[in-house]
């Protein structure tokens, strides 16, 4: 019998470490990570190690970290990284959700959904996928392929939703209706509609009518924040500024930017929603020192919410329709940042200087008259 010699983590991290200076590695490396009195067998590609910490990128997608102290049986188990497949993924979906759920495949995605309303929901991510794709490529920003099929999970009702979000620690409030996680790149909601099927007339109809929307509203908002982080729009692994991540998935809630070949006109492209709450919240602007302050961090999400993301959503479209190669330029620069470095304020200014200019007073004088011709 051959044995495979397995180092401990620590010696095997400081040989990575000096071969790869902690770049992103392609290979794979194999671990049975012990937390909170179990042990989990992990397999997937390292993106950043150090004596006390390894961040990895699961063979799903999943974003996966630990004290090198919590791991044994570590070995390379392959020299490239190899996602699952559409096949092997989905096998591991049925088996996570169990028989109260279905998987539907699209192009791209793999949606878990109540079970018989396939029809209800695969085509919609798949088409909100690909108008992501249509309307970065005709504005010159080349996107890549996602390296593993995009998860979607639908809960049957709001009530399986929070449970769900509970067990797993996922800090929602009861007016969240949908969300992305970065670490497991999956999108959650619920069925707005508890099933039905809306069609016909009367006020059953009207209603079914009005929650599905509220479904589409969620979907079209967190799968271009999917879409973005892995088509290489964003990166998960350096801090994505919060406004720019907002600021793009409140931009595709208008139909002319999420069915642009159907609804062309600018006005189309207008979030009347977000419009709406700019001007409630701010006038008819904002200063130099709150759009500073938004570009450099993410302190106006934490104080005021409602107003960081009008304000994200009405200076990303002043961008976009003004400056839109910059602004593809400003997507690219932000995304090619190292995984696990820091992307502190003064980078963050500097990168956005780079691209539009480090005059702030000029911007937000240029961004109050773009807002105020708006109708």
């Amino acid at each position: 019998m051959v044995r495979r010699l397995t180092l401990p983590l620590g010696v095997l991290i400081l040989g990575i470490v000096l071969a790869t200076k902690c770049a992103a590695a392609d290979f794979m490396i194999q671990a049975d990570v012990a937390s909170q009195g179990s042990t989990q067998h992990v397999e997937g590609r390292p993106i950043f190690m150090s004596k006390n910490q390894v961040q990895m990128i699961l063979r799903d997608g999943q974003f996966f970290e630990f004290a090198p102290a919590e791991a044994h049986n570590v070995r390379r188990s392959s020299e490239h990284f190899a996602p699952y497949s559409a096949g092997e993924l989905r096998t591991r979906l049925v088996n996570e959700f169990g028989p109260s759920f279905d998987v539907t495949g699209t192009g791209h995605y793999l949606v878990v959904h109540p079970r018989g309303e396939q029809d209800r929901w695969a085509a919609r991510f798949e088409n909100l996928y690909r108008s992501f794709v249509h309307y970065f490529m005709i504005r010159g920003l080349k996107v890549k392929e996602p390296e593993y099929p995009l998860v979607a999970v639908v809960w049957r009702n709001q009530q399986q939703y929070f449970d769900y979000a509970k067990r797993h620690n996922v800090p929602i409030t009861p007016q969240t209706i949908g969300y992305y996680s970065p670490t497991t790149n999956r999108v959650h909601l619920f069925d707005a509609t508890g099933g039905q099927i809306y069609g016909g007339a009367g006020a059953g109809a009207r209603n079914a009518a009005a929650n599905w929307q509220q479904n589409a509203d969620t979907i079209i908002h967190e799968v271009t924040h999917q879409t973005a982080f892995n088509t290489g729009v964003h990166t998960r692994f350096t801090g994505c500024p919060r406004w720019l991540a907002e600021g793009l998935g409140t931009l595709f809630e208008a139909r002319g930017i999420n069915s642009s070949r159907e609804y062309p006109n600018k006005a189309d492209r207008i979030n009347r929603g977000r419009l709406s709450d700019f001007k409630r919240l701010t006038g008819q602007g904002v200063d130099a020192g709150t759009l500073a302050e938004l570009v450099a961090g993410d302190r106006l999400f934490n104080q005021d919410p409602a107003k960081a993301y009008a304000v994200s959503w009405a200076f990303t479209f002043f961008l976009v329709e003004t400056q839109p190669r910059q602004y593809a330029d400003y997507l690219t620069l932000t995304a090619a940042r190292k995984p696990g470095t820091p992307y502190p304020e003064a980078a963050r200014l500097a990168d956005f200087g780079k691209q539009f200019g480090e005059n702030f007073a000029l911007h937000a004088a240029r961004f109050k008259q773009f807002m105020a011709e708006l109708r």
